[in-house]
């Protein structure tokens, strides 16, 4: 893994600590098994893209604070907005293009 790999990685486990996630909670939220998301928190698979993001969501940060772009710490999100983020990141990719056409996102 690269430097800045193991540093998104980091982020990852300090959200989870600070918001009491488990492996287990955590692999709830994206539809994973246990074992898959302790093996991602070792880089192998390294998330992809969508599953940063959900896991951001879950985790109450954004996605630029888990990429390193941003100082944050914490973003509160509601419930609702964590099944949203879910639902879009489990659809398919039709979907997700008509979502970005109702919202005007390139």
């Amino acid at each position: 893994m690269s430097k800045y790999e193991v540093e998104i990685i980091e982020r990852i486990k300090a959200q989870m600590k600070m918001k009491k996630f488990t492996q287990e909670r955590l692999a709830n939220c994206l539809g994973m098994k246990q074992y898959a998301v302790s093996r991602m928190l070792d880089g192998k698979p390294f998330p992809t893209l969508d599953q940063l993001n959900l896991i951001a969501v879950n985790l109450g940060c954004s996605i630029q604070y888990l990429l390193g772009l941003r100082q944050e710490t914490y973003t509160e999100l509601s419930s609702e907005a964590a099944k949203i983020a879910h639902a879009y990141s489990s659809s398919e990719e039709v979907i997700k293009e008509l979502v970005k056409r109702v919202l005007n996102i390139e």
